[in-house]
């Protein structure tokens, strides 16, 4: 009989599972708890609750005999489960090989459906803007639990952790360690790989390595649960630090080989180049086209999926309400920001994916001294959250916006603090009502554009007005009250002076009612009709002195940085209150 022991069966390590399982032909897995899923129904999304809601019926086998094992006939698998791994030790080779596929590869397909399976589900929470708007209290309750699940903290981080190497590679790297099921780690501890050896002895198989060295193996309760060491040790390990970079942007695996560090016991070659000779010479890449057989997939119909969320709707109502009425009456979704106080351009966080923490950075710090593509990627990885967080900030106010509105068009007062909020704004901005702020003036613009004009503004970073004023985006300043920094050339023998400001974001909105406020009309009705950032830039003509040659520098920087890649990049909602 299989068993969930150890550490509660290898699901929960992985997957959250809140119960265990015993050797039952009927029992399911599931990839998300139950109480995730009952929470994935408060986004009212039918797709998304029907894709929580699917499960998989898996069958356990108690293994005796070889005769147990299914052979594999197909791209389409059987999700089994074996309560052991079988040695191969008196197999011929070809046997062998055909044998210890047969054994690891529903176990490493099980474990990639639900990896696969969560990493779409939260793809999907992160990037639907609806979610975003209308549930963005659930949105980032969901998104925190998760985090917390895995033990990671930012939702790149998470992805990444849900992200795995091909099949192929697995099954490389598992025949290697165990010398296709020959070792008794494969047949005696249940373990294909040797990621995870221990430091004593225990519940643990005892080994030795090169030099005689002891080595302790611990047992794993079931192929699955070796499978999630591997990847764990994936996810955590040096020696896959620039593996787990380069699986990013590729799953090719005779790529993704030679990015792995180390070498095998007793071997004189790399791991890399073993892996990829053993995954050509047995043509393992032919391995990553096999998916679960869909037949043991049970997904709800529509029916079921509105009685599930009817039902938890119900459970939950009263207090939802509640909920959105205060939503909706403040209109507001808080970042926790993450202030940090630089001493060197080292403490900059780096940007690493295009969910972005929402870093301030108290001071400014000197790029002098770095390389100029060292310079550009530090002046990018200290923009762009500021960039972002001023954009929310935006965005924030004019979600409150169209609340009010909608208050008027009902015929309904705004009470004292609305209509103060409101004023303050129709004044900031310049604008005769709230249509107006919502339809040409308080537009958020690309990341592109402002990046390529704070580079040009600032020298990269390194102007004396950005580093001693904060002042992003060369504003002047005309008023002797407020804070302000003299510049040391004139303009037509006129003293010039720029605006000072306590932080990034306090230059960045600055810079969005400049835009709002200034002969910029038609560049903000670009931002509105057009989707490349190419086209918006030639109506920019009119901010510098330069004119066309302008535009053109900002095409240039833009061009050689790649900067529309950024357009895409967004807070990450884990850091969203």
């Amino acid at each position: 009989m299989l068993k969930c022991v150890g550490k509660l069966m290898v699901f929960i390590l992985l997957l959250g599972i809140s119960s265990c399982c015993s050797l039952d032909h009927e029992k399911q897995l599931v990839g998300l708890s139950q109480q995730e899923r009952e929470y994935i129904t408060r986004f009212k999304d039918e797709q998304l609750v029907q894709a929580a809601n699917e499960n998989l019926r898996v069958r356990w086998v108690n293994v005796t005999t070889a005769e147990d094992i299914v052979e594999i006939s197909g791209i389409t698998v059987e999700p089994v489960v074996y309560s052991r791994l079988l040695s191969t030790a008196d197999m011929e080779p070809l046997e062998r090989r055909k044998f210890f596929i047969a054994q690891m590869l529903p176990h490493i397909l099980i474990v990639k459906h639900y990896l696969n399976k969560e990493k779409e589900i939260l793809e999907w929470v992160l990037e639907h803007e609806q979610l975003r708007k209308q549930h963005a209290p659930e949105r980032h309750i969901f998104v925190k639990n998760l985090l917390a699940k895995h033990k990671v903290k930012t939702s790149n981080e998470l992805l990444e952790k849900l992200t795995h190497p091909p099949t192929s590679m697995i099954l490389a790297q598992a025949a290697i360690d165990s010398e296709w099921g020959r070792s008794a780690c494969y047949s005696k501890a249940g373990k294909p790989f040797k990621e995870s050896e221990g430091v004593g002895p225990g519940s643990q198989l005892q080994g030795y390595g090169s030099g005689g060295k002891r080595l302790f193996f611990k047992e794993c309760s079931s192929p699955t649960e070796a499978i999630v060491e591997y990847f764990q040790a994936v996810n955590t390990q040096e020696r896959y630090k620039f593996f787990r970079g380069k699986l990013k942007q590729t799953s090719d695996p005779l790529v993704l080989a030679s990015f792995i560090g180390g070498k095998p016991e007793g071997s004189h070659h790399s791991y890399g180049t073993l892996l990829t000779k053993v995954i050509q010479e047995n043509d393992l890449r032919r391995f990553d086209r096999y998916v679960i057989d869909p037949q043991f997939l049970q997904k709800p119909n529509m029916d079921e999926v509105h009685a599930i969320i009817e039902k938890q709707f119900n459970r939950r109502q009263e207090r939802a309400e509640q909920h959105r009425d205060e939503y909706a009456r403040f209109g507001v979704i808080g970042l926790d920001l993450q202030r940090i106080t630089p001493e060197s351009s080292s403490d900059i966080s780096t940007i690493k994916g295009e969910y972005v923490v929402p870093y301030i950075y108290d001071d400014i710090v000197s790029f002098d001294d770095l390389p100029i593509v060292a310079k550009k990627r530090k002046f990018f990885d200290m923009m762009l959250p500021a960039l972002l967080i001023a954009a929310h900030e935006v965005e924030e106010a004019r979600l409150k916006l169209q609340i009010l509105a909608a208050r008027l068009e009902k015929g309904e007062e705004l009470t004292r603090n609305d209509q103060e909020y409101l004023t303050g704004l129709l004044q900031e901005w310049q604008a005769a009502d709230i249509d107006e702020l919502l339809t040409s003036k308080m537009i958020v613009q690309p990341s592109s554009i402002m990046l390529a004009q704070a580079a040009l503004e600032t020298g990269w970073g390194t102007s004396r007005f950005f580093t001693q004023a904060k002042n992003t985006f060369g504003i002047w300043s005309f008023n002797r009250a407020e804070p302000r920094m003299r510049a040391k050339e004139t303009r037509g023998g006129r003293i010039v002076h720029v605006k000072k400001y306590d932080d990034l974001i306090e230059s960045i909105i600055d810079y969005y009612k400049l835009i709002a406020n200034g002969p910029y009309s038609q560049y903000r009705q670009a931002i509105v009709e057009k989707n490349n950032p190419y086209e918006m830039i030639p109506y920019l003509t009119r901010y510098s002195e330069l004119r066309e040659e302008y535009v053109k520098r900002l095409r240039v920087v833009m061009n050689q940085s790649k900067l529309e890649r950024f357009d895409t990049y967004k807070l990450d909602p884990a850091f969203m209150l």
